[in-house]
């Protein structure tokens, strides 16, 4: 009994270690990544979303993924889920291979394909068209093990065992998809080992495709048909294999363990348990491994401030809680261009537009990805944009756009819900929710009132789907700069900054006059006193009236002009000159407008 439960402690310590890995590495580094997937993964109650899934092979597991991926609204909830599918695999791995306990941690390898899988994922969060991915490969992986599992003790020892463990591969095929490919291989060994070469016949089950294509999938593609599940990532048909590469790992290393386990050395558990050199070499490999899986997720995890800060303004944009979007917007002083947008609309929304815009950057950096993939704020946060500028229209059309490519979300469905209330269309805002409301934890979910600035700047402009070029940013400075002669107070503010980001004085003099007219004893918010300092400046006129600005003001500029001449003058190019004044007055627009303009 005690050798017995030793042994029993030996396989279940590598399980924990892998459980503390997912563990410290989704809830301490990816929380928002994974309430992301839940926000992104569409599912809808219903035979009508199942049954278009399960028109292709692996459509079961995209369902059951896409259900499972509900439970990320709870971050923690997501993880133990993940962490429990991945627990039970590494047991069921252990049985079907027949892995002695000495090598019990070797399966942790393929567990950490899995785990890459996930948050390796980068951008493609956003654009991804496999439905369901992050729980789904888990899902079939675990289905997978466990029919290995009662092939091994049921099948194989019964004769004509080949065909039988071929049938079961072609019956697999629809349910686990290219899992049903791998379960073959994985078998294969263990049969070899018993029926010599006539094992090879089970190599037949890669007809699966073609048979199945004239009975149940006569309608999908003969690509969707062989891909059987694979993830593929493919944008504006580029392949990128960076992102399928953990689950070639996945295939590759949990082949090899069951070659391993079929064709090496075997040892008794009891010896394993007594013997020194036995316990010697099951720590070193428990250790060796678990230090491989570690390092190889930790080195191959998408790192990156801005991603997941990204993630967190999204979230707090859909609730309206401007004020942590303000403080998110706080924490880094080189956000991206979603970020700079995003705060943005957040100051607009606390009244601080024009005294913190540009002391919180509007730098924005580019996108940081390892490969090609064109994503952009667009893809991020494209319906919230436009629909807190009053542009429902195009709110609504970039949301259906999601809707049609990437499926109904709840983050496609709030939009879309938020933008049909905007503009007063009730049933179809009743149609959404009644969809959202499906979702597990969206039952009693309800959009916030639409706000009055979203009603002025929806009144103030002739809400029509022009061309945007695919970019929200340069779309609205274009209509806005050019809106100096509105009614609306709010809006001639917008005006103002919007003029302010395109550095022309055509456009800057006529909305900075039709704002300041409007409370002229008044002293001005910060930047565009700021604002004002440059362009006179550079472009003077005669004012109508007369402007108050800070003494403090005008000399910070004068300060910063003398700065910016004695390095242009040691010959210096604008770009480094621009890094040498970044520390001291990155906060102000003359920053801005001399060296961070040209990133829009």
């Amino acid at each position: 009994m005690h050798l017995f439960s030793f042994s029993c402690i030996k396989r279940i310590v590598p399980a924990l270690v892998f459980a503390a890995i997912s563990g410290f590495v989704l809830l301490g580094f990816y929380q928002d990544l994974l309430y992301t997937i839940h926000l992104r993964t569409p599912f809808i109650e219903g035979s009508l979303f199942f049954d278009d899934l399960f028109n292709e092979p692996f459509g079961l597991m995209k369902w059951v993924g896409c259900w499972l991926s509900q439970l990320c609204y709870y971050p923690l909830l997501g993880a133990i889920a993940l962490i429990l599918i991945w627990t039970l695999s590494y047991f069921l791995g252990l049985k079907a291979s027949g892995l002695s306990t000495r090598w019990s941690a070797l399966f942790l390898l393929p567990l950490s394909c899995l785990l890459l899988g996930v948050v390796g994922i980068g951008y493609w969060v956003y654009i991804i068209k496999e439905y369901g991915l992050f729980f789904s490969q888990s899902v079939a992986f675990l289905l997978m093990l466990s029919v290995l599992c009662v092939v091994k003790d049921y099948v194989l020892p019964r004769n004509h065992s080949s065909f039988i463990v071929l049938l079961i591969a072609i019956l697999l095929y629809p349910v686990v998809g290219w899992f049903s490919f791998l379960f073959v291989l994985c078998v294969l060994p263990a049969l070899i080992r018993t029926n010599g070469l006539k094992a090879l016949i089970i190599l037949l089950a890669i007809l699966s495709p073609t048979i199945y294509k004239y009975i149940l999938f006569d309608g999908t593609s003969n690509e969707m048909l062989w891909r059987a599940g694979f993830p593929l990532f493919d944008d504006q048909a580029v392949f990128h294999i960076r992102q399928s590469v953990p689950y070639i790992l996945l295939a590759i290393t949990t082949l090899a363990i069951f070659v391993f386990s079929a064709f090496g050395e075997k040892h008794n558990e009891r010896s394993e348990s007594t013997s020194k050199r036995g316990i010697y070499v099951y720590a070193v490999v428990t250790l060796l491994v678990s230090a491989i899986a570690f390092l190889g997720v930790w080195q191959f995890m998408f790192k990156d401030y801005n991603y997941l800060a990204e993630m967190r303004m999204v979230k707090y944009s859909l609730d309206d809680n401007w004020q942590k979007v303000v403080e998110e917007a706080q924490q880094t002083s080189r956000p991206s261009r979603a970020m700079v947008v995003l705060k943005n609309i957040a100051l607009m929304n606390t009244g601080e537009l024009g005294d913190r815009s540009f002391q919180l950057s509007n730098d924005g950096r580019d996108i940081k990805n390892p490969d090609s993939l064109n994503v952009n704020s667009m893809q991020i946060a494209a319906p919230i944009i436009y629909y807190n500028y009053g542009k429902i229209v195009f709110a609504t059309r970039w949301a259906t756009e999601f809707a049609v490519t990437y499926g109904y979300s709840p983050f496609v469905l709030m939009n879309l819900c938020r933008s049909a209330l905007a503009k007063g269309e009730t049933k179809a805002a009743e149609r959404y929710l009644t969809l959202l409301h499906s979702h597990l934890f969206y039952v009693d979910w309800q959009p916030k009132p639409v706000s009055p600035l979203i009603k002025e700047l929806d009144s103030a402009f002739a809400d029509v789907l022009d061309s945007d070029g695919n970019n929200a940013e340069n779309y609205l400075i274009n209509i806005f700069s050019n809106s100096s002669e509105s009614g609306w107070a709010t809006v001639r503010e917008i005006a103002l900054f919007h003029s302010m980001l395109t550095g022309e004085p055509s456009l800057f003099w006529p909305c900075f006059i039709a704002f300041a007219q409007v409370e002229p004893d008044q002293v001005l918010p910060l930047h565009y006193q700021e604002a004002y300092c440059c362009f006179m400046e550079r472009f003077p006129i005669e004012m109508p009236f007369k402007v108050k600005i800070n003494d403090s003001t005008v000399q910070n500029y004068v300060s910063f002009r003398r700065q910016y001449q004695v390095l242009k003058d040691a010959g210096y190019d604008n770009e480094t000159i621009g890094e040498a004044l970044r520390g001291k007055w990155s906060g102000t627009y003359w920053w801005h407008t001399s060296f961070g303009r040209s990133r829009y």
